[in-house]
C-alpha cells in the first residue's frame, strides 16, 4: 500500500498519465473506436474518463495522506 501511495506521489505519474491520456484521446484512437457503432465510442470515451477521474482521485487521497501524517509528526514533537 505504501508503494502504491508513494508511485502516486511522484511527478513522474503525473507525467506519464498525462501522456498517457493524451494517447487515449487522440484522433487515431478515436477513429478506430469510430468505426464500428456510435455506441461503442461512448463507451469508450465514458470508461476511459471514468478511469482517469478515478486515478486523480487516488493521487489527491495520497497526496492527503501525507499532509495528515505530517501534520501527526509535528503535534507528536
Amino acid at each position: 500500500m505504501n508503494n502504491l501511495k508513494s508511485l502516486f506521489r511522484k511527478p513522474g505519474f503525473h507525467s506519464f498519465l498525462f501522456c498517457l491520456c493524451f494517447v487515449l484521446f487522440s484522433w487515431p484512437i478515436l477513429t478506430i473506436a469510430d468505426r464500428k457503432q456510435n455506441i461503442t465510442i461512448f463507451i469508450y470515451l465514458f470508461l476511459i474518463w471514468g478511469i482517469i477521474i478515478f486515478l486523480l482521485f487516488l493521487i489527491a487521497w495520497s497526496h492527503h495522506l501525507r499532509n495528515v501524517d505530517e501534520d501527526e509528526n509535528q503535534k507528536e514533537e
